[in-house]
């Protein structure tokens, strides 16, 4: 139900969808940047809707708790626990996603926002990377351009052994999309 809400607003704001994935693409990492507002949730979640894409997106778990808890389960939500021993969480945590991709039978679209935060960053987080290597499943960068109202698909490709030149694909792609706050999205 959200999610058409989502669609809803997301149509009556004007925006448009372009370069859809394409249909065999059962499973992927998806990587949604920049993210520097809540509302590109919000138009994520309609342009989801919109692409019929069934996705999962790693949440903190204090935010999946009464009143939201049945809301963002619905929605693809997987609570995270954040522990402050950060090697042990990071290596369990990518291990748990790996294994979401198993089931090369089910689909799934695992959305990651690898800044791990709205505000500006000088490093994103990589274990996204680790997690499309491991399952072998391709690296799909997704963006919400404000300037243009656009939600789209970017690049689509799998993981190499050369991460540097990978991420630098990524980020070149992502740094040709406005953000809604340009001013907390740093270009890396």
């Amino acid at each position: 139900m959200l999610k058409k809400i989502c669609r809803l607003w997301l149509q009556s704001a004007g925006w448009k969808i372009k370069n859809p994935l394409p249909p065999e693409i059962k499973q992927a990492i998806i990587v949604v940047a920049p993210h520097t507002s809540n509302w590109d949730f919000i138009y994520g979640m309609g342009a989801c809707d919109l692409l019929e894409l069934n996705i999962r997106f790693a949440i903190k778990q204090e935010w999946v708790r009464f009143p939201l808890r049945k809301l963002f389960l619905s929605l693809g939500a997987l609570p995270i626990e954040r522990k402050t021993d950060h090697t042990k969480k990071r290596s369990g945590m990518t291990k748990k996603m790996i294994e979401l991709f198993s089931d090369k039978q089910q689909p799934l679209m695992l959305l990651v926002t690898p800044e791990g935060s709205r505000s500006r960053v000088s490093r994103w987080h990589t274990g996204f990377y680790h997690i499309a290597r491991q399952a072998h499943v391709p690296i799909v960068v997704a963006y919400l351009d404000y300037a243009r109202k656009e939600v789209g698909m970017g690049p689509i490709f799998f993981a190499s052994e050369d991460m540097q030149q990978d991420m630098r694909k990524i980020l070149d792609f992502c740094n040709t999309i406005t953000p809604k706050y340009p001013e907390q999205y740093q270009a890396l």
